[in-house]
């Protein structure tokens, strides 16, 4: 077999519950489970972004669906502008694509208020717990409840409080998150289950509002706690697909594998547009909760799986999702951390992954008081990405653009 397939282990999955066997049928002993594993996933056939088809076609069943962002505007460095046509400046942002389409229900029962979202399967509490508290008291808390006649309320994980994040226009009056919810006064910070190997110490919570970022923080601190139910949502499970790209087979995103030189939000978004890469030419920019599925929380500089992806700088890395209230700036993801930061000028130059794949629709969002933006321009460079590393170790460092 000629692919390799590398898989990340995830200590958060929920151990399956043993199925009935008939007394006659041999038991695989504990110590041979490993390998006959291994054996499974080498005979499997590929999953179709792997095989060469689109990550989104109608066979790909994927675990996780990643929701659309909310961002609704398009922007320039400085303002916002209408959304521009296919090869204009500044096409390709994140409110051009609609992906996965948000799909929210709100149910009341028994004076309880529930959220059920339809593209992650999770249902959330939509009333925070009346108090802040520490993260023993948070576990405890969201083991012990019960909504709805159900008891398997839990702490959520980092990454599903990173789904309710908004990235849509913000208003600083009222910090709502997706879906609705409506965090807490100042800091909307909620507790997280998710823990990293070192510092013990620290838990991770997820700040939602204009924050929108996960933190470490000390136990012993008070944070706000909200509470889900259903699958846990599982990390990334990366397949490499000897092309260049990587595929998740959690969420079906196909990943660029090679790293390419810094450069400005405007060259990325033209970058990504622009790329043809293992026959496919559907790349985008990612969104930054597209980025987010990247991170693996037990690691750090960088937060990522570097046996699949070995030059991954640590560093932040553009998203094509816009700062709504500062349009000067747009969000990044930092590798070096795992964390999302809102201070990416747009001006400066950070590395490019691009991603395809997902429930993909092209919208013109409606213009809000902004100039109409000029057409194409000419003279615009061609960024090509670095070659892909010779060596598992080997980093490749930037090298500035040719302006």
């Amino acid at each position: 077999m000629s692919s390799m397939i590398a898989i990340t282990h995830n200590p958060d999955r929920p151990k399956a519950v043993p199925s009935r066997r008939n007394s006659t049928t041999p038991a695989i002993p504990p110590a041979g489970r490993p390998l006959l594993l291994v054996l499974l996933l080498l005979l499997w056939p590929p999953c179709p972004a792997a095989a060469g088809r689109p990550a989104d076609s109608p066979d790909a069943a994927w675990p996780v669906h990643v929701p659309d962002t909310g961002q609704e505007t398009c922007y320039d460095n400085q303002q916002r502008i209408g959304c521009p046509s296919p090869g204009a400046p500044f096409y390709g942002q994140d409110a051009e694509y609609l992906v996965n389409r948000p799909q929210c229900e709100k149910n009341v029962v028994a004076g309880a208020t529930l959220l059920v979202d339809q593209v992650t399967g999770l249902t959330w509490q939509v009333r925070p717990a009346p108090n802040a508290m520490d993260w023993s008291a948070a576990l405890d808390y969201a083991g012990a409840l019960t909504l709805d006649g159900k008891t398997d309320w839990r702490l959520p994980e980092s990454r599903e409080l990173r789904t309710i994040m908004a990235f849509g226009r913000m208003d600083r009056k009222r910090k709502t998150g997706a879906c609705g919810f409506v965090p807490p006064a100042a800091p909307p910070c909620f507790w997280s289950a998710t823990t990293r190997k070192y510092p013990a110490l620290n838990a991770q919570d997820v700040c939602l509002g204009d924050i929108n970022q996960v933190r470490d923080t000390n136990k012993e601190d008070r944070r706000w706690v909200l509470a889900v139910r259903g699958t846990r949502l599982p990390g990334p499970v990366f397949r490499d697909n000897n092309d260049g790209t990587v595929t998740d087979l959690s969420t079906g995103l196909v990943w660029q594998q090679t790293e390419t030189r810094p450069m400005t939000w405007q060259q990325a978004l033209a970058y990504c547009e622009g790329l043809e890469l293992a026959g496919q030419r559907d790349w985008r920019l990612p969104s930054i909760r597209e980025l987010q599925t990247l991170i693996d929380p037990r690691r750090q500089e960088p937060a990522l799986d570097t046996r699949l992806f070995p030059g991954c700088r640590p560093e932040p890395y553009w998203s094509s999702t816009t700062r709504s209230d500062r349009p000067a700036f747009a969000w990044t993801m930092d590798f070096a951390t795992g964390r999302e930061y809102d201070g990416g000028y747009k001006l400066r130059h950070y590395p490019v992954r691009a991603v395809r794949g997902g429930q993909v629709e092209h919208r013109r969002p409606v213009l809000e008081n902004g100039p109409p933006h000029p057409g194409p321009r000419p003279g615009d460079k061609t960024i090509r990405p670095f070659p892909r590393p010779d060596r598992d170790d080997e980093f490749l460092e930037p090298r500035p653009l040719e302006m």
